[in-house]
């Protein structure tokens, strides 16, 4: 004989509910706390679904050719035209005109022009200052050393320059021991004992689903962000991941352009990029100093000039109240 009863329901138990409650609580009062106290790691738009980069399997990424757009994050937005052959750019001819001196210049995201307009990029305000002279510009946002000989033998050689300039960023060491770039794949160099180079990780895998959605959170929440910041380590592994380490690939990459430069005739130097670091702080860090030491160093044995940069950023950082140089949070060049 049935027996009508009424349907279960299942209770969420109290305690459960507090536990939960205080969680939730507590994830909203610490990511409130970050975005006011650390707001460095509040990252901004995810720039996988940024119009201005794509997957390369040459070089983990890459400028879509003619792509046009809006580049935005807190202290700043601005306008971004990639040029025809893919480069933050004016329109280029590989073809050098008589009478010209050509500079191709190579570098990270300072080069690319990270947080000003296109006709503020250095390289354009380095052209319209000298007569007779094209400064090409071979920037990709996040790279490293190992890309830029990559860029310097695909693209950059192909455009005759008189001169090629690689500027040398302080993360530039770290990312020359790297197959990742934050969640981005890379290709990467390996010293042999004998000196010589070795391409691995090419073609470079695209970023798979999981790390992009990992991407995006992290960029979204600035107490992810800040927590997996202080645990996690270099992506590099073993010896590679070594300060000594670094410097000798830096060198050999550093070597390696130069030596393939002066094969075409042209010229070969390296500069120094000022970071916030570098420009206010009294003194500079010792670990920053050795860095950019080591540059000077290995310009004076494989026989390249290097230009260093900081002291007249630090001259004009404390001149006439012009103390304005970087941005407060994003820490490029204003």
């Amino acid at each position: 004989m049935e027996t009508n009863r009424a349907p279960r329901r299942l209770v969420l138990p109290a305690t459960v509910a507090l536990i939960v409650g205080s969680i939730v609580i507590a994830l909203v009062i610490g990511e409130g706390a970050v975005r006011v106290l650390r707001p460095q790691f509040v990252a901004g738009p995810d720039p996988i679904r940024n119009p201005f980069w794509r997957h390369d399997p040459e070089l983990g990424w890459s400028h879509p050719p003619g792509v046009e757009g809006t580049f935005a994050r807190e202290e700043f937005s601005h306008h971004v035209r990639i040029n025809g052959s893919g480069w933050r750019d004016r329109e280029r001819s590989p073809g050098k005109p008589p009478g010209l001196f050509r500079i191709a210049v190579l570098g990270d995201s300072f080069t690319w022009g990270h947080g000003v307009e296109d006709e503020e990029i250095y390289t354009r305000v380095m052209e319209r200052m000298l007569p007779d002279v094209e400064v090409l510009n071979f920037g990709l946002s996040g790279s490293a050393t190992d890309q830029q000989l990559l860029i310097l033998r695909k693209h950059a050689l192909a455009y005759h320059p008189d001169l090629v300039v690689v500027m040398m960023s302080r993360n530039d060491f770290a990312g020359n021991a790297q197959t990742m770039e934050g969640t981005y794949p890379k290709p990467r160099f390996i010293l042999e004992e004998d000196g010589s180079l070795t391409l691995t990780n090419v073609p470079v895998p695209d970023v798979s689903w999981w790390f992009r959605f990992h991407s995006r959170m992290r960029r979204r929440s600035g107490l992810l962000n800040l927590i997996e910041s202080t645990f996690e380590g270099q992506p590099g592994t073993g010896p590679a991941g070594t300060r000594e380490a670094q410097y000798a690939i830096t060198c050999a990459l550093l070597a390696l352009m130069n030596r393939e430069t002066t094969a075409t005739g042209a010229r070969f130097a390296a500069a120094l990029v000022p970071s916030n670091a570098h420009t206010y702080l009294d003194p500079v860090p010792p670990l920053e100093a050795r860095k950019y030491e080591m540059v000077g160093k290995c310009g004076a044995k494989e026989g390249f000039p290097t230009l260093d940069l900081v002291p007249a950023f630090r001259a004009a950082a404390r001149e006439g109240g012009r103390t304005e140089l970087h941005y407060r949070l994003d820490h490029h060049w204003n």
